[in-house]
């Protein structure tokens, strides 16, 4: 389309604008296509454009033409193989980028106006003053003498068809004119071939040629300056205004009711329509006014009412026409309701002949002959008559706004639509209330009745109801089935209910519980439908640019919506499509674009897509959505599915398969290198472990020997020479009971650490008992001035925790030999054991002389040997190597104020470890 804002492409959903590449106006005409596909235009500023990769650019031939020699254009083609171009008085031609003048014209001919090309036999056509010149090959073919010049020129199956753009309106096809009766005062702006048909597009709407008639008939959009007409590949029609934009007109079959001998100005709008059995039909207008047509849409005879009001429903009884304004007989022209009378929202007729009324504040029963001749159904007596005009009455239902009445000839029964309930009056006159399920008040529009007794309610803001036996036992509305809530009329024709809303018509089928969008094959889009009618094979309806009837039938026409993609993008740069894309691991965001051409269904379709391969499940987008994307897609084969679904129907499934590798990581030649690279680390792990294994039997092998060496060092030979004299001296003084004592402890304690040499943990229990016999012993050696004391946790078993054996005497022996040994005076031991915090605190505390000065007493002994601290300190330091929890040594000096030493305190933190 050529707009103001440049070119436009329309698909049914989307408009598109493309960008120019380089522009001096916007605005464009001249739409062209040529046998390539490409499409050019030109815009006001005589620039010539072709459509490449979504944007216009400038066509270099043409515009180097236009811009060298300074041309203004009259037209320009790129039809037949050939690039031409058309101003005022010269005729070009280009090839391979080349120019050349195929005619000049002289003062005879004057200007040239239009240009066209005969695809039947390769020939230009161009229209001047006073002839139409035809070219072919390059050369002038023939001149054809015409009066009134300047003529618009258009061939219709290589026939030429040719109107001078004037409001005397002759158009010729061929050798014969046209009947343009219906075309008065008003300029002709294009003749259109669409394929089989051929247009008039006029200042007053667009015309059809009926070539067998020769005349021009069938017209749309009165009143409009149509520009031109097109059909597209569906049979649709898209008819461009100058003023009005674009109408989509689906079915060209429509005819038009049009009201003749009238003013255009003082044309009524109209508001209702009936057709009746003889195939009539029956159009009510806002002026108080009915005009019937036969059923060829000849206007047969106006009925005039004496209120010049909007007559706002139509009923149709034997001979009969009852209007909101008046009542008519069928031929008589004047109401047969003389007076002045507004009958309501709708008036239908019960079984007793009655006028069942639907007033905007009653609702009640009315004698057909207005006077007092009324009916009165069997229990309806007790209702009251209130006064209709002067002199007539009716029977009063209910004071209150009625929108619409219905009487059931079935049941007798009358249904009135007030505007806050639905009511119906049963056989024994009482007024009851249908209410939906929820206990909501219905609020119809209209009702009917179907074949089997049923009812169908429709409503403006509910949907659509069935009832029977005065329930509701179907609803349908937007969120099951309906576009719309607002529902105005509806109609049942067979096995289908007409609806209209506020969307257009719609068509629900009984048997397949199916909704069809009719409005896309009904009216032109862009058209309000405000009232129709189906009867027999016909339906008609009213629209905002008049009444329309056609074969109902042609809402079963049907055309599968056109599907392709467009474009396919990684990681937001666009690639070429291919049978099967191949894509890096990395490339792996994937959107890919698509279009649908279905204008019938004005949008009203969803695409539905899957990745075949991994779901079954399609996904549902409307389709306002042109494309769908994938992110971070895992490595693997794709085959991504899509259809369009419309009307419940889907189309051929689509596809595109793409796969995207697995990263080097995952390739099998990385896999097979990460194989063996993990079989040398595993094998040099292993051989590392085996290394730690062995290196850790050496170290256990070393404390095993550690523990001998400081088993060795546990007895010193001092102690021991000083336990055997101590004997000796006990045997010469004749103390052999005491000596025996003595000598017994002592082979007890040998006996105790020989059966602890052998193993690396004993109870804390064993290793106190030894270190009692110990300290025992070594006290027997020092007068009566060395006093010891154990300080072991109360109420807890000794028995069930383990420590390394022999690991605390070491520490006693140093106090005793290092510390009290050389002290004058009282000398004090003090061996303590507690738990803080999962470490057994061992301490030994001394009131010695301190390290310091036992030093230098042991400086003075050259024999003194440190064997036993040194083999300690190496078993503890294999043990903390081995060992998660460490075992620590803390020495503490004790000093006065005056710096002099008070002794040595030993802390030994040891892990407790239970058993």
């Amino acid at each position: 389309m050529g707009t103001d804002k440049g070119l436009v492409s329309y698909d049914g959903v989307h408009f598109t604008l493309y960008p120019f590449d380089e522009n001096l106006s916007n605005s464009v005409n001249s739409i062209q296509e040529d046998e390539n596909g490409v499409i050019y235009c030109k815009n006001f500023s005589n620039q010539i454009y072709f459509l490449s990769n979504e944007r216009l650019n400038l066509d270099k031939a043409f515009n180097d033409l236009i811009s060298k020699k300074k041309l203004s254009i009259v037209d320009f083609s790129v039809l037949g193989k050939q690039k031409v171009l058309l101003t005022s008085n010269q005729f070009f031609g280009i090839a391979s980028n080349k120019h050349f003048v195929i005619y000049q014209s002289n003062l005879v001919e004057n200007d040239f106006y239009h240009l066209s090309y005969n695809t039947v036999s390769n020939e230009f056509y161009i229209s001047s003053l006073d002839n139409i010149l035809s070219f072919k090959n390059k050369k002038l073919q023939n001149k054809i003498k015409v009066k009134n010049g300047g003529n618009i020129l258009e061939f219709h199956q290589g026939t030429l068809c040719y109107s001078a753009k004037s409001i005397e309106n002759k158009v010729k096809v061929g050798d014969s004119f046209i009947n343009l009766s219906n075309l008065k005062q008003t300029v002709i702006n294009k003749i259109t071939s669409c394929e089989s048909d051929l247009w008039i597009c006029s200042n007053d709407g667009v015309f059809e040629i009926n070539l067998d008639k020769k005349k021009a008939e069938n017209e749309f959009l009165k009143g409009k300056r149509v520009s031109d007409i097109v059909r597209d590949n569906e049979g649709n029609h898209w008819i461009s205004t100058l003023d009005n934009g674009l109408f989509f007109m689906p079915n060209k079959s429509l005819k038009n009711l049009s009201i003749q001998q009238i003013d255009e100005q003082k044309k009524p709008n109209f508001s209702r329509v009936k057709i009746a059995k003889n195939g009539h039909f029956f159009v009510a207008t806002s002026t108080g006014c009915v005009y019937e047509f036969d059923k060829n849409g000849n206007q047969i005879l106006k009925y005039q009412s004496e209120n010049n009001f909007e007559i706002e429903f139509i009923t149709l009884h034997n001979d009969l026409i009852l209007t909101s304004a008046a009542i008519f007989k069928v031929g008589n022209p004047k109401p047969i309701s003389e007076k002045k009378l507004y009958f309501g929202k709708e008036v239908v007729i019960d079984s007793y002949g009655n006028l069942f009324i639907a007033s905007s504040s009653y609702a009640g029963l009315l004698a057909s002959d207005f006077k007092k001749h009324l009916i009165i159904p069997k229990n309806y007596k007790s209702y009251n008559f209130r006064n209709f005009g002067i002199n007539t009455s009716f029977l009063c239902f209910r004071e209150r706004r009625a929108r619409t009445v219905f009487f059931d000839k079935i049941s007798n029964i009358y249904y009135v639509a007030y505007n806050d309930d639905l009511y119906y009056y049963d056989n024994y006159g009482k007024a009851n209330i249908i209410k939906l399920p929820n206990n909501e008040p219905i609020i119809a529009s209209e009702i009917i009745q179907n074949n089997d007794g049923s009812l169908w309610i429709a409503t403006t803001q509910k949907g659509i109801m069935q009832i029977k036996n005065q329930k509701v036992v179907q609803h349908l509305t937007a969120k099951n089935k309906l576009t719309s809530n607002n529902c105005r009329r509806i109609e049942i024709d067979s096995e289908k209910l007409w609806i209209l809303n506020d969307k257009g018509i719609e068509i629900y089928n009984f048997k397949t519980k199916e909704i069809k969008n009719a409005s896309a094959n009904l009216c032109m889009k862009g058209i309000t439908i405000n009232d129709f009618v189906v009867s027999n094979n016909t339906v008609a309806f009213i629209t905002n640019e008049g009444v329309f009837y056609t074969n109902k039938n042609i809402v079963d026409t049907d055309f599968v919506p056109q599907f392709e993609f467009t474009n396919l993008w990684v990681n937001n740069n666009k690639i070429p499509f291919k049978n099967h894309i191949v894509l890096d691991y990395d490339e792996n965001t994937i959107q890919i674009d698509f279009r649908t051409i279905h204008y019938k269904s004005l949008g009203d379709y969803k695409y539905e897509y899957r990745i075949k391969n991994s779901s079954n499940t399609w996904n549902a987008i409307s389709s306002q959505t042109p494309n769908v994307k994938f992110e971070s897609l895992k490595s693997g084969n794709y085959i991504f599915q899509i259809r369009v679904k419309y009307d419940n129907r889907t189309t051929k499934i689509k596809e595109l398969s793409f796969e995207v590798k697995k990263p080097f990581w995952l390739q099998w030649w990385f896999i097979l290198f990460e194989v063996i690279t993990l079989g040398f680390i595993i094998y040099f792990v292993n051989k590392n472990a085996v290394l730690r294994t062995k290196k850790k039997q050496e170290v256990k092998e070393q404390l095993a020997l550690s523990q001998i060496t400081a088993l060795r060092s546990q007895m010193n030979p001092h102690f021991m020479f000083n336990v055997l004299n101590s004997v000796q001296g006990l045997i010469y003084s004749n103390q052999k009971s005491k000596a025996s004592e003595y000598l017994g402890k002592f082979s007890d304690l040998m006996r105790k650490i020989l059966e602890a040499s052998d193993k690396k943990e004993i109870t804390v229990e064993k290793e106190f008992e030894m270190l009692e016999m110990y300290v025992s012993l070594e006290k027997s050696r020092f007068d009566n001035d060395f006093e010891y004391t154990f300080s072991l946790p109360i109420g807890l078993d000794l028995s069930q925790y383990k420590i390394p054996s022999m690991i605390i005497q070491p520490f006693v022996e140093n106090a005793i030999k290092h510390g009290l040994m050389h002290k004058k005076g009282a000398k004090e031991l003090h061996i303590i054991a507690e738990i803080v915090t999962d470490y057994w605190h061992f301490t030994v505390e001394d009131n010695g002389v301190g390290r310091t000065k036992s030093e230098q007493i042991n400086k003075n002994f050259k024999s003194h040997n440190s064997f036993a601290t040194k083999a300690i300190d190496t078993r503890i330091a294999l043990i903390n190597k081995i060992a998660t929890s460490k075992i620590e040594i803390q020495i503490e000096d004790k000093l006065s104020n005056s710096n002099e030493s008070l002794g040595t305190k030993i802390s030994i933190l040891i892990p407790v470890k239970i058993i």
